[in-house]
């Protein structure tokens, strides 16, 4: 081969790679808004703005029916299913908290029962990813780039910084609520890097508590909410009420009270602009992948439920964060070069009180009441309280062998089948034999069972509540359940040539990684099994 034909081989390979990578976005920004319903979409639209969250809406591509398909629908749960392309029953986190029979009690989602060493850094915890069994898209880039690619991943909760950077990422942080710091995992790194401390040197929460909590815009404006002061609100900042202005009280911790507010928002997104800076995330040929969840809007809808002048409130400033953060990508990167990814964990339900001040069915039952009863008929009928281990995230663990011991063997199941039958508010029990051994119709309330649960992690027995009950307080409200009001969440894709489209058809929140992987030709997820979003591959 002549040196002539060498050098334009060599620089065809070169091309081809250039080209191929330049195919790619810089850099991938994947927002989840913690417990945002799909109708907020719309029932904010007069609060947005045209390089907010209208510019999404008017230039991006929207998924109307994007749906989680397992249960339970929590934040845990919701972040891992999100970044591997799969649910619960493949990646293992099946709750943000779950039973763990071996141990004899309740283990966090992001909880190391291994590998990661305490360390005298007290911006570095021991949390981590080890409860993962899946890759996510993240893990799968830097693998496919030789970790030339960053992944980075920014909330205030540590499970949702933590399940999106997976395994492999470079980097969770999330606000510590006892020292009011932005800290990280030894999984990741042995010391916060120089711009994170001093970002923390300068984070001055204490100041930005002292503000308080205003409503933006005149009360009299919010017409999206009902009023001010409602019986069945809880204070999302633990005021005694549920009422603005809300007005920061030196005896709290500032790390706790600012997340209950917009504040914790903005906390997010200036550390996130500050990593996209000092990270250089897109600067280079190899596309980036940022997280930034954003938990406040799930702390005070908790609080309040959706409906409430506090909740439009944070919508409206959330708008102006996205704002914040479309101008530094401009910026940075050019419109064009990057990717915006916008959906939820989960959804949420209203308030069961407010649903029944409107003569709507609706109720309570928490896991506690259903463990009295059964402990109670038990001991009635069995002489022994204890063949219930616990109840949590509508799941009962048997203690198996007390049972076996006693030789009860599966009448215990159907005595607290029939138990749960009787109590108000139960809507079906499964056992876990039926959940692994039986085919249920697509899309079905036990179908959402199956997807959420794995027999090493998961209890004997599984049940559901009618619409609209929960395991809550009086006040305020939760998600969890395979209703709709729970699993209906806003998906849209802006940016990178993505062209303004809209989609009816029924979709899966675990389709947006394989779509991702498509997109940049990486591998997917190792437990996707989800297939990609057509209209966005075909769409671009």
């Amino acid at each position: 081969m002549s040196l002539k034909t060498k050098l334009a081989t060599a620089l065809f390979l070169f091309l081809s790679v250039f080209l191929l990578r330049a195919q790619n976005p810089k850099l991938i920004v994947w927002i989840t808004v913690d417990q945002m319903r799909y109708e907020m979409l719309y029932r904010f639209k007069h609060r947005w703005t045209p390089q907010g969250m209208l510019r999404i809406l008017n230039q991006g591509f929207v998924f109307h029916n994007a749906q989680y398909n397992y249960i339970p629908t929590y934040t845990g749960p919701g972040h891992a299913s999100l970044f591997t392309g799969t649910s619960p029953n493949v990646h293992g986190i099946i709750a943000n908290s779950w039973f763990n029979r071996s141990a004899g009690k309740m283990i966090y989602c992001t909880e190391s029962q291994q590998a990661v060493q305490s360390t005298a850094n007290s911006a570095l915890k021991s949390q981590s990813p080890v409860n993962l069994l899946s890759s996510t898209l993240g893990d799968e880039l830097r693998i496919n780039t030789h970790n030339q690619s960053k992944v980075i991943a920014v909330s205030l909760k540590d499970r949702a910084a933590i399940l999106p950077a997976g395994r492999h990422g470079n980097a969770a942080y999330w606000l510590d609520e006892s020292s009011a710091q932005f800290v990280s995992s030894a999984w990741y790194m042995n010391a916060l890097p120089k711009w994170a401390i001093s970002f923390n040197q300068d984070l001055d929460i204490l100041g930005r508590v002292k503000k308080g909590w205003q409503t933006y815009a005149p009360l009299q404006t919010y017409s999206a909410s009902t009023a001010d002061d409602m019986f069945y609100e809880a204070s999302p900042t633990g005021s005694d009420k549920a009422v603005f202005p809300y007005v920061y009280d030196k005896k709290q911790n500032p790390g706790t009270w600012i997340k209950g507010t917009p504040h914790g928002n903005s906390l997010v997104t200036d550390f996130a602009i500050q990593a996209i800076i000092s990270e250089k995330l897109g600067f280079d040929e190899y596309c980036d992948v940022l997280s930034i969840s954003y938990s406040s809007t799930d702390i005070i809808a908790h609080a309040t439920g959706p409906r409430a002048v506090e909740v439009e409130d944070t919508y409206l400033r959330l708008n102006f964060e996205l704002e914040k953060l479309f101008k530094v990508l401009d910026e940075k990167l050019g419109a064009s070069n990057y990717l915006l990814v916008l959906s939820s964990d989960h959804s949420g339900g209203e308030v069961p009180a407010y649903l029944e001040a409107n003569n709507l069915p609706a109720g309570i039952l928490t896991d506690t009441q259903v463990l009295i009863h059964l402990r109670k008929l038990l001991q009635h009928q069995f002489s022994d309280s204890l063949l219930v281990q616990t109840v949590c995230n509508n799941q009962i663990y048997l203690n198996r062998n007390r049972i076996n011991e006693a030789g009860f063997g599966n009448l215990i199941l159907h005595k607290i089948q029939d138990a749960l039958y009787a109590l108000d508010g139960i809507a079906q029990v499964y056992t876990a034999e039926a959940i692994q051994t039986q085919a249920f119709a697509e899309a079905s309330m036990a179908q959402k069972i199956q997807n959420g649960f794995m027999p090493q992690r998961s209890g004997d027995l599984v049940y559901t509540l009618k619409p609209q009950w929960m395991d809550h307080e009086v006040r305020g409200t939760t998600h969890g359940s395979g209703y709709i009001y729970d699993t209906h969440v806003p998906l849209l894709f802006v940016g990178f040539g993505i062209k303004k489209g809209a989609s009816y058809q029924a979709v899966s929140i675990t389709q947006i990684a394989p779509t991702l992987s498509e997109l940049l030709k990486i591998t997917r997820p190792s437990g996707c099994t989800e297939k990609p979003l057509s209209e966005i591959l075909e769409n671009p």
